[in-house]
Order: structure tokens, then C-alpha cells, then sequence
């Protein structure tokens, strides 16, 4: 028996230590991803660039404040980030203005490229 509430305190501890990885994918016009993830420290964040073109992911808090963000991602890369938020909501988005070929002016965020995500823990 005691061998067994070891055990289960051992399993408990564990599983408090693991920390759940929230993937995030960037394409054109489209950031998606859990609309919930954990707060406090030592939650990870993927983000995959799934698009054409280079992307940024930057998360702010409902004051415009900058939390984390990323270097450009160029297409097919992906990075993980550890964050400490406090529980509330913020917006995740891409940042970049590009411009095309033909002189359009490509603002990423007004694109659609922004969700916006609550920490709860």
C-alpha cells in the first residue's frame, strides 16, 4: 500500500512538471490554433509557417503591449517558445508589412492574420 500512494504522489509530481505544447500555423490571411491555453510559466508555444512568405508571431496583452514575439518565420519553419501569462486574453498576430511585385502594400494584420487567445489556469 505504501509502495502504491508512493507511486502516485511520484505520478502526480510528474505530470505537474510536463507542460502541454499549443501549436499555432500561420498562412496568408489566417492564424490558427487553440483559442485557450494554459497560463503562468512554462507554457510552449509552436508556431509553424505553413504559408507562402515570411510571417511573425507576436502575442500582446489587451493594452497593445508586446509579450513575446518571434523573428520573421520564412516559409516551412516553425519555432518553439516558452511564455509566462497571466490569466486573461490576448491577441496573437503577424506584424509584417510586405510589399508585392507590383507595388501592393501587404499589411499581414489587416489580412486577417490575428486571433484572439485566453490564458486560463
Amino acid at each position: 500500500m505504501r509502495n502504491l500512494c508512493f507511486l502516485l504522489l511520484f505520478l502526480s509530481a510528474c505530470s505537474a512538471l510536463t507542460t502541454e505544447v499549443n501549436t499555432f500555423e500561420l498562412t496568408e490571411g489566417s492564424i490558427t490554433g487553440p483559442s485557450m491555453i494554459e497560463s503562468g510559466a512554462g507554457t510552449s508555444i509552436e508556431v509553424v509557417n505553413n504559408g507562402e512568405f515570411g510571417h511573425t508571431f507576436v502575442i500582446t496583452d489587451p493594452d497593445g503591449r508586446v509579450i513575446s514575439t518571434t523573428q520573421i518565420l520564412e516559409p516551412g519553419a516553425d519555432i518553439t517558445i516558452d511564455v509566462d501569462l497571466a490569466q486573461g486574453s490576448y491577441l496573437v498576430s503577424c506584424r509584417l508589412i510586405t510589399q508585392s511585385p507590383d507595388g501592393t502594400i501587404n499589411d499581414h494584420f489587416q489580412l486577417g492574420m490575428y486571433k484572439t487567445i485566453t490564458a486560463e489556469g
